[in-house]
């Protein structure tokens, strides 16, 4: 995907996520590496924040204070480019799968997810799904003990 930030831009894959970025991104962001995915989903600006330092940091530049320094107003940073960005580098992705692959449709969904929008949605708990294994619609109290 490609994202542009001040104007530069970047070639950014958000399928990898090495465990020392993910460390990072915790530490830096203050939150866990799965919050983070979360919160970029939803638009949080420290999100894409905390995005453009892990590109940074990926392009070799030191990027020590680089989230801080963001927030305090020190580094220029425009939301609004870096997001436009992203969505018309996702549409144009979406739209060369659709051409080279006219079976595909055309809002299908990568099941791995995107850089915003993780992996997908959550496997249900057992205990709270009515078609669990065994409990098909009856009306048993999900605190029963299970053998």
């Amino acid at each position: 995907m490609k994202v542009t930030i001040d104007g530069q831009v970047y070639e950014y894959d958000g399928r990898k996520a090495p465990t020392d970025e993910a460390l990072w991104i915790e530490d830096v962001y203050k939150k866990n590496y799965g919050q983070w995915q979360i919160d970029m989903a939803e638009g949080s600006a420290r999100a894409f924040i905390m995005l453009a330092c892990l590109i940074w940091r990926r392009e070799g530049r030191n990027v020590d204070t680089a989230y801080q320094d963001v927030i305090d107003g020190k580094i220029d940073f425009d939301i609004n480019e870096m997001s436009r960005s992203m969505a018309e580098s996702a549409e144009a992705e979406e739209k060369a799968r659709a051409e080279a692959d006219p079976t595909i449709p055309g809002d299908s969904s990568d099941p791995a997810g995107s850089p915003t929008t993780g992996t997908g949605t959550l496997p249900s708990s057992p205990a709270s799904s009515t078609s669990a294994r065994g409990r098909s619609g009856s009306s048993k109290s999900g605190t029963s003990k299970r053998s």
